[in-house]
C-alpha cells in the first residue's frame, strides 16, 4: 500500500498519460476505419452525426474537472483528510450527467436533431450520462494514470473484437452501448480503488449537494479554459448538422477525430506539468520537436496514406488533409507555449488567455457561419487563421512573462 501512494515522477506520468491516449486512439481509429470502409453513406450519416453530438456534449460533462483536480488535489495524504472533495465532485458529475442527458432528450423530442435509426439516440442518452463519470480527473490528480491503462487496453480490445464480429449497417448503436459499458466498468474500478486506498465510501446529504452545486459555479473559469482546450471543431461541426450537409458531416467527422486525437495527445503530455513547480523543459521540448518532425514525415506520404485508409473519400480528403497538417502544427506550438509559460506560472492566467482565445475562435466561426461556403475545406482555412492570431498573442505574452527581448 505504501508503494501505491508514492508520487510518480513527471516523466513517468507523462508517459502513462500518453500510453492511455494511444490506446484510446488506436482502438477507436480501428473501429472508425472498419465502419467507414465497409458501410455505405446513408448508414454512415447516423453514426457520424451521433459521434459528433456525443463528443461535443462530453465537453460539457467534463466541466473543467481535470484542471480543477490538478489544482486542488495535492496527493493521497491530502485526500485522506479531505474526502469531501471526492464526495462533492462525484455528486456534481451525477447531476451534470442527468442534466446533459435530459438536454439531449429534449433536442430529440423537439426534432432539432434527427436520426434515421432510433436506437442510436437512445444509446447516446445512456452514453452521455455514464461518460460524465469519466475518472481520468482523479487518477491524473494523484499521479496514478498507469492504473487505468491495463484495464483500458483489455476493454478496448474486447470492444473491437466484439463489434467487428457483430456490427452491420443496422447495428451502429452497439458502438455507443459498448462505450457505456466501458465507462460503467471504470466507475466500478474507481470505487474499488478508493475503498482499498483511503477507505472511501460515497456519502450523499443535503449539505454535500449544496456544496457540489456551489463548486459547479466556482469551476466556471476551469470550464472556460477546458472548453477552449477541447473546443476542437465543435461549433463548426454543429453548424454542418444545422445545415444538414450529409457528405460534409461524414468528411468532417474524420477531420474531427484526427484533430481531437492530436489535442488529447498534447493534453496528455502537458497537463502533468501543472503538478510541478520545476519542470524538465528540455524533455518536453524534445517531444514537441519529435512530434512535429513525425508529422512532417507523414505529410510526404499523405497521398498514399489517404488513398489506403479512405479510398472512397480520397478525392475530397487529400486536399483537406494537406491543410489540416499545417493547422495542427500551429495548434501544437500554441499549446506548448500556453502550458509551459502561462500554465506553469499560474493556472488561472492560462484560463484567462484561453477564455480570450475562445472568443477569437467564436468570432471567426460567426463570420464563417454568416458568410462562408460551409465546407470542411473552408473550416480548415479558418483554423489556420485562428492559430496564427493565437500564436501572435502568445508570443507577446511570453515576451512579457519571461522578460525576453524580441524583434517586436
Amino acid at each position: 500500500m505504501k508503494k501505491l501512494i508514492t508520487t510518480s515522477n513527471l516523466k513517468t506520468q507523462s508517459y502513462h498519460r500518453l500510453v492511455n491516449t494511444a490506446i484510446n486512439f488506436i482502438f477507436n481509429f480501428i473501429l472508425i476505419l472498419f465502419i467507414y470502409r465497409f458501410h455505405n453513406d446513408p448508414s454512415l450519416y447516423d453514426f457520424a452525426l451521433g459521434l459528433l453530438i456525443y463528443q461535443y456534449i462530453f465537453q460539457f460533462s467534463d466541466w473543467g474537472f481535470n484542471l480543477y483536480a490538478i489544482d486542488k488535489i495535492k496527493n493521497f495524504s491530502f485526500l485522506k483528510k479531505r474526502k469531501f472533495i471526492i464526495h462533492k465532485l462525484l455528486i456534481l458529475k451525477f447531476f451534470i450527467g442527468i442534466l446533459l442527458a435530459v438536454f439531449f432528450a429534449i433536442l430529440l423530442n423537439l426534432e432539432v436533431i434527427q436520426f434515421n435509426d432510433n436506437k442510436i439516440p437512445l444509446a447516446i442518452i445512456f452514453l452521455i450520462f455514464f461518460s460524465s463519470f469519466n475518472s481520468m480527473w482523479f487518477y491524473q490528480s494523484v499521479n496514478k494514470i498507469e492504473l487505468l491503462n491495463k484495464p483500458l487496453f483489455l476493454y478496448k480490445l474486447i470492444q473491437v473484437i466484439f463489434l467487428v464480429k457483430i456490427m452491420d449497417d443496422s447495428s451502429f448503436y452497439m458502438f455507443f452501448l459498448s462505450q457505456v459499458i466501458i465507462y460503467f466498468l471504470f466507475l466500478i474500478h474507481l470505487f474499488y480503488f478508493l475503498k482499498g486506498t483511503i477507505k472511501y465510501s460515497l456519502k450523499i446529504n443535503f449539505r454535500l449537494i449544496k456544496v457540489s452545486l456551489l463548486t459547479f459555479v466556482k469551476m466556471f473559469s476551469y470550464f472556460i479554459s477546458n472548453l477552449y482546450n477541447h473546443v476542437n471543431l465543435s461549433l463548426w461541426g454543429l453548424s454542418l448538422v444545422y445545415f444538414g450537409l450529409l457528405k460534409e458531416i461524414i468528411l468532417f467527422n474524420i477531420i474531427d477525430i484526427i484533430w481531437r486525437s492530436v489535442n488529447i495527445f498534447l493534453q496528455s503530455l502537458l497537463e502533468p506539468l501543472l503538478k510541478k513547480n520545476k519542470v524538465e523543459i528540455t524533455y518536453h521540448n524534445s517531444i514537441l520537436i519529435i512530434t512535429i518532425t513525425l508529422m512532417i514525415a507523414i505529410y510526404f506520404f499523405l497521398e498514399s496514406i489517404t488513398k489506403f485508409l479512405f479510398p472512397q473519400f480520397y478525392t475530397s480528403l487529400f486536399e483537406i488533409f494537406k491543410l489540416l497538417f499545417l493547422a495542427i502544427i500551429l495548434f501544437s506550438i500554441n499549446k506548448f507555449i500556453s502550458f509551459l509559460i502561462l500554465g506553469r506560472k499560474k493556472i488561472s492566467l492560462m484560463n484567462k488567455f484561453n477564455g480570450l482565445f475562445f472568443l477569437i475562435h467564436l468570432a471567426f466561426f460567426i463570420l464563417w457561419f454568416l458568410n462562408g461556403s460551409h465546407s470542411t475545406l473552408e473550416i480548415i482555412h479558418n483554423l489556420i487563421f485562428i492559430s496564427l492570431v493565437t500564436f501572435i498573442i502568445l508570443l507577446f505574452a511570453a515576451k512579457k512573462i519571461l522578460n525576453l527581448r524580441m524583434f517586436f
